[in-house]
């Protein structure tokens, strides 16, 4: 059954309009297809992952940042949902690998957490069961 479409404009740098067509190209795809993937993959990530009401879930933060000490206080104030880490540095960039687990909430403050002091954070959500707290 094809879904039904709804045509929409939207104004972006023009650099960037020339990278989604170049990836587009790449890919063999038009560049409707694969900003429809782009919009589709942003949208799960965050309203599957926080938007609904307070739940468990598990997932995985990755974390860059320029000043690992920013990370260091921010594993020591969640304590309760970062199950392990790791830290690696690549150049002068600390990359970092939180795998979380329990209340949406607290994992949701934690990514506010280490948005706030400036740290580049991508959360990608394993599952959770809406009502399990």
């Amino acid at each position: 059954m094809m879904t039904r479409k709804k045509r929409f404009g939207i104004s972006i740098d023009s650099s960037l309009a020339c990278e989604i067509d170049r990836l587009a190209k790449i890919l063999g795809i038009d560049r409707s297809k694969l900003v429809e993937k782009a919009l589709t993959n942003f949208v799960n990530e965050y309203s599957y992952s926080h938007a609904h009401e307070n739940h468990f879930c598990r997932g995985v933060i990755i974390v860059e940042t320029d000043e690992g000490e920013k990370i260091d206080r921010a594993i020591e104030s969640f304590k309760d949902v970062v199950l392990s880490y790791t830290h690696n540095h690549l150049e002068n960039t600390c990359i970092c690998m939180f795998i979380v687990s329990g209340n949406s909430e607290r994992i949701k403050d934690l990514h506010r957490n280490l948005l706030s002091v400036g740290c580049g954070t991508r959360y990608i959500p394993i599952g959770y069961t809406i009502g399990h707290k």
